[in-house]
């Protein structure tokens, strides 16, 4: 009897290595996952992040890019078993692709937009990973930057 794949086990797995700066260990785990479960926004997610860590922004901002433009129902459908509401990993895109839109050169003025979007729909209830605190010293750090 086959044993059924535990995606989530996988990406607990990743996210040990991620979490400890290990960005190319723990890329092979999230790959994995996206083979078995292709739509899976953990999964989507986790690849952006970690090519965002490793300096591949143009590439991160395409995953991004399916997290943001997902709706709900497709969302839900990509991993119906999570017990994260997966829009709060598309509120998460949306401050990632700003940060990568930045690295891969896009203009402020078409950056920013993605922030102000995680900061409003965060007004809307929605968890992040990233504390409200973090955001806006980032958005005005980059600002600086940017300007």
């Amino acid at each position: 009897m086959k044993k059924k794949f535990d995606h989530f086990k996988v990406i607990r797995q990743g996210l040990v290595y991620h979490e400890a700066f290990r960005y190319t260990k723990a890329m092979p785990y999230f790959r994995r996952v996206l083979k078995h479960h292709p739509d899976c926004p953990c999964a989507i997610y986790n690849v952006a992040n970690t090519l965002h860590n490793l300096g591949e922004d143009d590439e991160a901002c395409a995953y991004l890019r399916r997290l943001i433009e997902a709706t709900e129902g497709a969302l839900i459908d990509g991993c119906p078993e999570s017990e994260t509401d997966p829009l709060e990993f598309q509120v998460d895109a949306l401050f990632l692709m700003f940060l990568s839109s930045l690295e891969s050169n896009v203009p402020w003025q078409d950056a920013y937009p993605f922030a102000e979007e995680h900061l409003a729909r965060r007004d809307d209830d929605l968890q992040s990973v990233f504390s409200r605190t973090y955001v806006t010293d980032e958005i005005e750090r980059l600002r600086k930057e940017h300007s």
